[in-house]
């Protein structure tokens, strides 16, 4: 059935802009745009100074890659990851393949589970129809085509519509990290070559 609703944001079935309103993923969400934000900052104020090498990697690779991290990760959380639309129906090339498969569900007479040939519908979506490769997702509240799992840190399950935001946030994020550990590695050899050499000398 979705989720909460505030606005024209949410994970209804009649929401016309897709957000989990989830407050752990919110929470997360904020918490992985603060951890770039803070990198930029605290890369800007410990390791450019004076440093010709290190003001090139962090300008032409370090923002960029920065900025696409924290694109990918606006991308992945704002982006329906493929829920099944209240109605859906299978396409009629389908229908035949999808009345021939054999559905399991919970059978409350017999207190057990039955198997039956049809189409396969979601109870907790009040019966709307659920492709092959779905599977409903408890934090949206809505059955996600070709659903991977549901990340905190995007704030939004995956699927197959922000599938690729989700890899590209992971990919950007990693080559953040490692051009940090370069501009600090080029801190790191500047202070022992630059340091003020101390005369032993009486």
């Amino acid at each position: 059935m979705g989720r909460s609703k505030i606005g024209s944001f949410g994970t209804d079935f009649d929401s016309p802009n897709w957000l989990s309103l989830d407050p752990c993923g919110i929470l997360c969400v904020t918490f992985s745009f603060s951890l770039h934000v803070f990198a930029v900052v605290a890369i800007i104020l410990t390791c450019l100074s004076n440093s010709l090498p290190a003001k090139i990697i962090f300008g032409a690779c370090y923002v960029p890659a920065a900025l696409m991290a924290l694109w990918s990760l606006f991308m992945a959380t704002t982006t329906d990851p493929g829920a099944v639309p209240m109605g859906a129906r299978p396409l009629p090339s389908n229908l035949a393949s999808e009345s021939d498969s054999v559905v399991t569900e919970r059978d409350p007479s017999r207190g057990g589970l039955r198997r039956r040939r049809g189409i396969r519908r979601c109870r907790k979506c009040n019966d709307n129809y659920k492709p092959a490769r779905a599977h409903h997702d408890s934090v949206t509240g809505r059955c996600v085509v070709k659903m991977d799992h549901y990340c905190p840190w995007v704030g939004n399950a995956v699927g197959i519509m922000n599938h690729k935001f989700f890899i590209l946030f992971i990919l950007y994020t990693f080559l953040s990290a490692i051009l940090s550990g370069v501009l600090i590695l080029i801190k790191i050899i500047r202070c022992k070559y630059y340091s003020p050499q101390v005369d032993s000398t009486p």
